[in-house]
């Protein structure tokens, strides 16, 4: 059985919510987690496992992408609130990317 929140133990982690196209949408703090990033752009949201992420400045910022973005029922919802899924026409599928296809 899969834990509830899986990434709680990655350095950096904040926060998660799970993503209703697959996978987890997870806030970490840049510096700790290691990525490489704008100096003022502290908190990262990463779409798990496909790694895709977005640097952000605010927390409140984070949390309104890691809702919008876990909540969305389509590739193109989610793209409204961070560009860190991949295209619909390049979806891999489940086994690689986590996500899978709507409609």
């Amino acid at each position: 059985m899969t834990p509830r929140k899986p990434h709680a133990v990655n350095a950096g982690y904040v926060a998660e919510r799970k993503c209703w196209l697959g996978g987890h949408v997870v806030i970490y703090r840049t510096a700790e987690a290691g990525f490489d990033a704008d100096e003022k752009a502290r908190w990262t949201v990463m779409h798990e496992p496909s790694s895709l992420h977005v640097c952000v400045e605010t927390r409140a910022v984070a949390y309104d992408i890691m809702r919008g973005v876990a909540a969305a029922r389509t590739l193109d919802e989610a793209r409204e609130y961070a560009d860190i899924l991949p295209d619909g026409e390049n979806l891999a599928d489940d086994e690689e990317t986590g996500l899978r296809r709507q409609g």
